[in-house]
């Protein structure tokens, strides 16, 4: 049992820092997307758009003492560093389904855009009938999570979209299990 721990420690000890965080981040959204039957698109926010959103109601001071305490950071340079390592994260080799379209906040925003535009000019009836049209169940957000310094658990905002009420955040370990926030 020991020498298939050091194996699994060995391993990681050969991975960078990004790497690790590539990894743990696609199976966390791989495990979050597989319980949503329900969704056609996934729209990947950044960690700083899901700190601006989460900041509705108090501080940006206050969020990050709450984040801090949630993920038992030393400081918040360890905050930043965790938020950093996210930065240029991208879903790649996921055994995601193929047919959930995997879109960048900034995507689903010119798309909301162009509804908006097409609205006005009477070439649609809702502005998010784009969306509809190429996700015609829900469109799921998920933050960029961020991970405590040991990867055990992380961070992440999951929103649906069309849905007036800010759901809280969610404190996931890596067996999926979430704690509301």
């Amino acid at each position: 049992m020991s020498s298939c721990s050091n194996e699994i420690e060995e391993e990681t000890d050969h991975k960078s820092e990004v790497e690790i965080y590539n990894e743990k981040a696609t199976l966390l959204i791989e495990k979050i997307i597989s319980r949503r039957e329900d969704c056609s698109c996934l729209v990947l926010n950044s960690t700083e758009k899901q700190m601006e959103e989460m900041e509705l109601g108090v501080s940006r001071e206050e969020l990050q003492e709450m984040i801090i305490k949630e993920l038992d950071f030393a400081s918040a340079d360890e905050l930043e560093s965790a938020m950093h390592i996210s930065t240029d994260f991208q879903l790649k080799n996921s055994k995601i389904d193929p047919s959930i379209k995997i879109w960048s906040r900034s995507t689903y925003d010119s798309l909301l855009i162009k509804g908006y535009e097409d609205n006005l000019k009477g070439l649609l009836k809702h502005r998010l009938d784009v969306i509809r049209k190429m996700c015609p169940k829900w469109v799921l957000m998920v933050s960029k999570p961020i991970f405590d310094t040991n990867y055990k658990y992380a961070l992440v905002d999951i929103q649906n979209e069309g849905n007036c009420l800010k759901m809280p955040f969610f404190i996931y370990n890596l067996e999926g299990k979430s704690r509301n926030r």
